[in-house]
Parts: structure tokens; sequence; C-alpha cells
């Protein structure tokens, strides 16, 4: 919790999301998931920016630095290394299998970690490390809200720049400045929770996500910061769309109980998916066939 209590809404869009997220990881490996995928990225395709925008939404940036640095390390920092290793030894134990454990597996997880944010065997890491280096950098900026428009501007401006000319640098230049631009809109419209509610916005908001989805479906991994289909900007704005209709519908939906209980669980979730999977590939490919 950051500002106050949970809200049931915001845990039940993301037991959603975090749900969704599992499906399209498992799809590469269990071939009968590819048709709800498909079916349900027409919809929930901004996933990973609703999960940096309710960040932001909560996040409490009148607390100091330090304090936000402490509950950082704490519940971000912490896991993701842990958890890096939990996938470091599951990336181990495949080699074995393989035989083909090298002296170079006591270091190559230095480079896995730097270029790309994360170990492969659990890739969703790099989630963990860009969101604790955008609280620190929300955290510095602190309550000025003209500040805080200002970097999420300027993040933007970035994430739009990185995507059009890209370099041979760590992803996480890239994903970051998307990331931090999403929390920076969570965090405004936490401010400014009535225009949240304001029915042409709303209209606006449903326009644009049914053109999206209906005429010009577009998708942007958000991990590269990499358009996959359709048009960068599209899926900016129908992104936010997105966002502030799921926000209003499931404010005023019954609560989903087993959704919202998901939801306030992503976190074992996210870190467990991709270990589960791979312990599942090693079986699969080394004792059951």
């Amino acid at each position: 919790m950051e500002k106050s209590q949970r809200k049931d809404y915001l845990d039940t869009i993301s037991g959603i999301f975090i749900l969704f997220m599992v499906i399209l990881h498992w799809k590469g490996h269990l071939s009968w998931l590819n048709p709800l995928y498909q079916f349900l990225e027409c919809f929930l395709y901004f996933f990973m920016a609703w999960f940096f925008f309710k960040s932001g939404f909560v996040f409490n940036n009148t607390r100091n630095f330090s304090e936000t640095m402490r509950g950082s390390i704490r519940r971000l920092l912490v896991p993701y290394f842990i958890y890096s290793l939990l996938g470091y030894a599951i990336w181990g134990i495949r080699l074995l299998l393989e035989n083909n454990l090298h002296i170079n597996y006591l270091y190559i997880w230095v480079a896995e970690i730097f270029w790309n944010g994360a170990i492969w065997t659990n890739g969703p890491l790099w989630y963990l490390i860009g969101l604790f280096i955008i609280r620190l950098l929300y955290s510095l900026i602190g309550n000025n809200q003209r500040y805080v428009l200002l970097c999420t501007d300027a993040m933007g401006a970035i994430a739009i720049a990185m995507h059009n000319y890209r370099v041979d640098i760590p992803i996480m230049c890239y994903n970051i400045p998307l990331g931090a631009f999403s929390f920076g809109l969570g965090l405004l419209l936490s401010k400014y929770d009535s225009l949240l509610k304001n029915r042409t916005i709303i209209y606006l908001c449903s326009t644009i996500f049914i053109f999206a989805m209906m005429v010009c479906p577009s998708t942007v991994s958000v991990y590269q910061n990499k358009l996959s289909q359709g048009y960068y900007s599209v899926w900016l704005f129908s992104s936010f769309s997105g966002i502030v209709l799921f926000l209003n519908l499931f404010k005023k939906l019954p609560t989903c109980v087993p959704l919202c209980w998901v939801g306030r669980h992503t976190m074992p979730i996210l870190v467990f998916h991709m270990p589960i999977m791979h312990v599942y590939c090693i079986i699969n490919d080394f004792f059951l066939r």
C-alpha cells in the first residue's frame, strides 16, 4: 500500500493483466494457449503500460527520498536478486542436463543482467529493476506537480526518440523512459481523479480505444520499447484510453473476488511463473520424452 487502503477495482484490473502476462509467456510452450492469447490481445495489449501506470497511481511522492529508497530496496531490489538467483539455478540445471555447463556460466549472468535487464530464465524481473529506478526518479522530484509534469513529458519524448533511433545499448535504456512516462501519467491522474470521471474524456477515450482495436490494431513491446504492429502513436493514445476505460468500468462493476485476489498477489506470480515454466520444460525435455 502506498497512499491508502487497497482498492479492489485496481487489484481486479491487475489480476486480469497478470494472468494475461502469464498466458503471453507460456503460449510458446503450451500451444493450446495461443487462441486464447490472440483473442485477449485485442483488448489487453496495454498490460505493461497498466502496471507502470498503476504503480504511479498509488505512489506516495510526499515521502522523503531515503524512505522511498528503503521501501523500494525491500520490495523491489531484494526480490529482484533473490529470484534472479532462482532463474540462474534453473539455467545451470538445464546446462548440466545438456552437458553444456562451462566455466563461463559463472560470469555470463552479469552480461545477461547488464544487457537484458534480467536472466532469461526469469525475464519478467526486468520490471522490478525498472520500477525501482523510476520510483527513485519521481521521489527525487517530490510533490511539485509542475516538475512531475515536466518529467513525464520528458520521459515520453525520450521514449519516442529511443523508439525511432535505436542503438546498441542495454535494453533498460529503452524501457525505463516508456515505463516512467506511464508511471508519471498515473501519478498525475491520481492527483486529478475527477478527470477520470469526466464524461467527455470517457467518450473520447472510448472512441480512440474502439478505433484502435477495430481499425488500426497497434501493439508495442514495452520491454524493448519496440513497435510490434500498427503505429507507435496509436498505441500510446489507445493504451491511455484503455486504462481510463478499465478504471471507470471496474470501479462500477461488482468486485470479482478471484481476480481481485490474483491482483493482490501479482508479485509472487510475476517472479515465479517463468521459473515454473522452465522447470516444466526441463522435465518435459529430459525426463518425459
